[in-house]
């Protein structure tokens, strides 16, 4: 119901929801992707960030946590972090056709449109049936 409220723009109803998702489940690592986007909504960049950092201390290795953060530096312009969290994603979880556009688009925004196509081009290999 929170990711419901989320995407309608509810954000206050959203955000009491996913606060006690977490109450309930603390180390859903989900919930804090959640939590860390609707942060960034809000314009509180520093609790979104906060919000990754739990979700890395809960697992380092968790693909999904570093392709999200990588997306939030894209947004603030961060494009070398954004590129180094999305390889990292990538890394960590290959069947992520999602970290493997957002690592092609952080490419080609740091000038380095060749490597971009190539990151597309293996995507497009990888997943010829995707719909992404």
């Amino acid at each position: 119901a929170g990711m419901f409220l989320h995407l309608r723009g509810n954000y206050p109803e959203a955000m009491t929801l996913y606060d006690y998702a977490i109450d309930l489940r603390p180390r859903s690592i989900d919930v804090l992707l959640k939590r860390a986007s609707l942060w960034y909504e809000r314009e509180e960049e520093a609790k979104a960030i906060a919000d990754f950092e739990a979700a890395l201390a809960l697992d380092g290795a968790h693909g999904d946590i570093y392709c999200h953060r990588g997306q939030l530096y894209i947004l603030q312009s961060k494009i070398s972090a954004a590129v180094d969290d999305l390889r990292k994603a990538v890394q960590l979880d290959p069947g992520s056709v999602l970290a493997r556009i957002q690592l092609g688009m952080a490419l080609h925004r740091s000038q380095q449109p060749t490597e971009a196509r190539r990151v597309f081009a293996d995507a497009e290999a990888a997943f010829p049936d995707s719909p992404d």
